[in-house]
This record gives structure tokens, C-alpha cells and sequence, in this order.
């Protein structure tokens, strides 16, 4: 058993938003003048898309059609606009984000694709998992409706990659180096493709097909950058590992039976991956078979804890995996089996609520855990790769190493590092901060 000092103070922190989103509760949205909570001024409307982010457009040539619209107040009262035709937009109903209300039949008064413009992003889409990323210390890349954006967070500048797809992006991930990122489709008609583009030059470099039935819900790239993995939704989950560059499938595995929220390569292992979501985690292997390569998958055996939903994980180099569960716990797995689950005491989770994110740094020593609780932790790097629970007990209890509160009601989605102890923090409202957490930088 291990039993370290309290932490130090918890720091309250004072969290900067993203220049972007100060913008837009100022009412400025760059490339239009006016209030935002007006709706409308000279022919912009705006309108809920899909994936719950709001986005404005400009409608050519109907802008008499516009004048006098009030943005719906809900999801509810849209809905009755669309219905009795008071409002020639179409919205998204309540919290699901692929039911849409359907748009009057009045072929004269409807808004068609052709003659409407991505104008601005008003918010960001926060229930899609991974979906914000770094592709160097200012650019985020992020995605809304059919739209990747790719945001400068010190000049509150968007720029807007407008993607081939029928019905939204699904799945995003950038490389290890920054220099390409995939889209993966959310399909309406036929098979969805999966797009790989360079940056910064933006050019589409490779078209995958037939990776997924419906849908992508999950990418990762390797360290390399020259495999990547993709894994689709309902109804198949397709685990399918990609020599992108010659667009070729490698290998295929259904990954599970229910949502897949993250697929990583392991950095230490050749061919071994991750996939994790509803109710698992599991660890694949590529092992050679008399058949040939073969992907094989070993469900992880949650034994006496209760199963969990596991949406952050990160890979030690001994080939342990280390996981947040949503009781608050951490979880350390070894040859598909807990090891250990640890804890700051018997009473005490590391997190008060789910642990959303799990980074481990291992040229610093460190480990980094986010949660529902709002808090972001550090823990010993070397203490948690090192640890047993011991004969008597499968608990490992550890104190942080340090902790920074983000402020109640923030639950975190997603945390990037910067650079020099400045990290970008991405929450379920659909906010990005930017904080301070300096210990071991």
C-alpha cells in the first residue's frame, strides 16, 4: 500500500476562453456585424445543424424570404415553426443529434445547398468525442455539421474546410506530427468514406471506402503516421487497420457489439491497439496465423468491479494500460485483467464523477487525468507503472501529485498541451480554456 502527502492547495483556477468564443458572447462574430441573438440582419439567419453546433449561413437571393425571422428560442418551438411554416430553416430536435425536422414541401420558399454559405461557427460541437485537436500551438482543429474548422485561437480566425459528406463528420484525428488529419464520414446514402488531408496545405491526399457500414465513430494514425485505424458505428463496429496511403485495408475485426468511443495504436508495442466505450475496453494484437495476419481482440475482464464505460485510457510502456472508470477510479490493466484499481483512499476516488481523459507522459514522469468532477490531476508516473496492490487487497491508493479545479459545472472532453505549461482544456458545453499546469514543464 502507498499512502503520499496531501496534495497541495487545490488551485482555483481562472481559465481563458478561446479569444473565438468571447467573440460570439460579445456579438461579434468575424465576417458580420450585429448582435448574434438577433437572428437575422441582412439576409443571415441562424439556424440549430447537425451535431448540435450552431452554425450561420447566407442565403442568396431570398433574403426578402428572411426579414422579421427571430431564431427559435428551443428545439421545441423550432420545430413548430418548420411544421407551420412560419420558418423556411431546418433544425435539430431536441438532444438527438441525428433526427431532423423535416422541411416543408413548399419548393418555392425552400432553402436549397447550392445557394447557402458557411458564413460563421457560433458554437463548438462538445458531445462529439475527440473532436478538438492541436495541429500546432495555436491551430485547433475542430468540426461542425459537414464542416471541418481549423481555428486560430489568438486571432479568433476560423477557417472553414467545407468535406464531401452527406451527413456530418464522425470521426476526426490528426497525426503525431501534425502534418495530415482524417475525416470520417457520417453517411445518409450508401457506404461513408473516410478523407485523409495534409496540412497545413490542406490538399485531400487519399479517399478510403467500404471501412464502415453507416457511419465512423473513432480514428487514430500511428506514430509513424503511415497506418490508421478506424472503427464504425451501429450497425457493424468495424475495427479496420489502413495502409492509407495506397488506401489499402490492412485488417478487419468487428471491434464490439456496442459504440466504440476511442481506437489508439500503442507507441511502445508494434501492432497492438486499444478500443474502448460503451461497457469495455479491449486489446488487440496483429499476430500471424497459418492464414496470415490476423487481428485478435481480448475483451478486458472487469471481475469484481463493476463494469464501466471507458471513455480515456493511456499506454505504459511495460504493455499496462491505465484507464479512467465512472465511478471515479482509475484502473490499471494487464494481460486483459485489472491489476489493480486505484484510489486515494477507500473512501476517496481520484475524481468525483467520471474520468473523461487519461494522458501519460513518460519523458516527464508524469500522468494526467481530467474528469466530470471539473478537476484536472497529476500523478507519479514512476508510482503507478511500479505499483501492486498488494496480497490482501486489489486497491492501490495514491495521493496527486498536484490539482487544478476548472470551476463547478465544468466537466472536461478533452485536454491538449500547448507548450510551455499551457494546456487547452475542451468541456461538454462546448467551451475551450486555456490553463496553467506547470509542475514537471
Amino acid at each position: 500500500m502507498n499512502d503520499n502527502k496531501e496534495p497541495d492547495a487545490v488551485h482555483e483556477s481562472q481559465p481563458q476562453a478561446v479569444p473565438y468564443a468571447a467573440a460570439v458572447a460579445d456579438n461579434e462574430v468575424p465576417g458580420r456585424t450585429g448582435a448574434v441573438d438577433q437572428g437575422v440582419e441582412h439576409g443571415l439567419a441562424t439556424a440549430t445543424a447537425t451535431d448540435q453546433a450552431d452554425v450561420a449561413y447566407t442565403h442568396e437571393g431570398e433574403t426578402a424570404a428572411l426579414e422579421g425571422l427571430q431564431p427559435p428560442k428551443s428545439a421545441s418551438d423550432a420545430s413548430a415553426a418548420l411544421q407551420d411554416g412560419t420558418s423556411p430553416l431546418a433544425a435539430t430536435a431536441g438532444g438527438s443529434r441525428d433526427t431532423q425536422v423535416p422541411m416543408q414541401e413548399d419548393q418555392g420558399n425552400r432553402l436549397s445547398a447550392e445557394t447557402m454559405h458557411m458564413q460563421a461557427l457560433l458554437s463548438l460541437d462538445s458531445q462529439k468525442r475527440n473532436n478538438i485537436h492541436l495541429l500546432d500551438s495555436n491551430i485547433v482543429l475542430t468540426s461542425a455539421g459537414t464542416n471541418v474548422i481549423l481555428l486560430d485561437i489568438l486571432t479568433c480566425r476560423p477557417q472553414y474546410l467545407p468535406i464531401p459528406v452527406s451527413g456530418g463528420v464522425g470521426a476526426l484525428a490528426a497525426s503525431t506530427d501534425s502534418r495530415h488529419f482524417v475525416v470520417g464520414e457520417k453517411s445518409r446514402h450508401g457506404a461513408p468514406k473516410a478523407y485523409i488531408y495534409q496540412y497545413p496545405s490542406l490538399t485531400l491526399e487519399q479517399t478510403l471506402e467500404h471501412g464502415t457500414e453507416q457511419a465512423y465513430s473513432a480514428a487514430a494514425f500511428n506514430t509513424p503516421g503511415d497506418r490508421l485505424a478506424t472503427v464504425g458505428s451501429y450497425p457493424d463496429f468495424m475495427l479496420t487497420v489502413w495502409d492509407w496511403k495506397s488506401g489499402c485495408t490492412l485488417l478487419r475485426s468487428k471491434a464490439f457489439s456496442q459504440e466504440v468511443y476511442c481506437v489508439s495504436f500503442c507507441p511502445y508495442t508494434e501492432g497492438a491497439l486499444v478500443t474502448s466505450g460503451t461497457g469495455h475496453i479491449r486489446f488487440w494484437s496483429m499476430a500471424r496465423t497459418f492464414t496470415g495476419l490476423k487481428l485478435q481482440g481480448n475483451i478486458g475482464k472487469f471481475g469484481n468491479e463493476e463494469l464501466s464505460d471507458v471513455s480515456g485510457y493511456a499506454d505504459l510502456p511495460d504493455g499496462k494500460v491505465l484507464c479512467g472508470a465512472e465511478d471515479g477510479s482509475l484502473l490499471m490493466w494487464s494481460g486483459g485483467l485489472i491489476k489493480f484499481v486505484v484510489r486515494q483512499s477507500p473512501e476517496v476516488p481520484c475524481h468525483q464523477g467520471a474520468v473523461t481523459v487519461v494522458l501519460a507522459e513518460h519523458n516527464k514522469q508524469r500522468i494526467l487525468t481530467a474528469g466530470n468532477d471539473g478537476f484536472v490531476k497529476l500523478w507519479s508516473f514512476s508510482e503507478l507503472s511500479e505499483a501492486d496492490s498488494g496480497e490482501d487487497s486489489q486497491y492501490f491508493f495514491l495521493r496527486p501529485l498536484d490539482q487544478l479545479h476548472l470551476g463547478v459545472g465544468f466537466r472536461v472532453r478533452s485536454l491538449l498541451w500547448q507548450a510551455q505549461g499551457r494546456w487547452l482544456v475542451g468541456d461538454e458545453a462546448g467551451s475551450i480554456m486555456q490553463a496553467s499546469i506547470l509542475h514537471g514543464d
